[in-house]
């Protein structure tokens, strides 16, 4: 089952991956951004689109190569290490739901709008977190 749980996230990782760079592709080379609605464009121009002059696609992209880096891992480690990775997926996934749903509130309460693209991203970092957290809990009743 664990490894399953694995592919998942791992998957769901490259799917986040793939919206990241997207986006801070359309960031970085100030091309339109395909999208089904003007959100996308109204959230990157607000000053919530960059942190410390960072565009945040970055920090997301960032948070997906470390997740897919230690699902990656967890299939080359002996199983002790394996569940200190599933740990660690969870914390990382965690930040992630936390600073997504930060940013999804801002979209909601001060931006006035909504970029699909960034929803899909918060969507793809949830699925993360649940089965991160379903696999931790499996791991450690097993473990008992």
């Amino acid at each position: 089952m664990g490894i399953y749980l694995n592919r998942i996230i791992f998957f769901l990782t490259l799917s986040g991956l793939a919206i990241s760079f997207y986006l801070l592709y359309t960031y970085t080379a100030s091309s339109p951004i395909v999208c089904l609605n003007s959100g996308c464009e109204t959230v990157r121009a607000s000053p919530y689109a960059y942190f410390f002059g960072v565009p945040l696609p970055a920090f997301g992209a960032l948070m997906y190569v470390g997740i897919f880096v230690l699902s990656f891992l967890r299939t080359t480690l002996s199983k002790n290490q394996s569940g200190k990775i599933a740990k660690a997926i969870l914390s990382f996934s965690f930040v992630g739901v936390a600073i997504s749903a930060y940013l999804t509130y801002l979209e909601a309460f001060k931006i006035h709008a909504y970029c699909l693209w960034c929803v899909s991203s918060a969507v793809v970092i949830s699925l993360i977190f649940l089965v991160s957290l379903f696999e931790v809990r499996r791991l450690d009743a097993n473990s008992a």
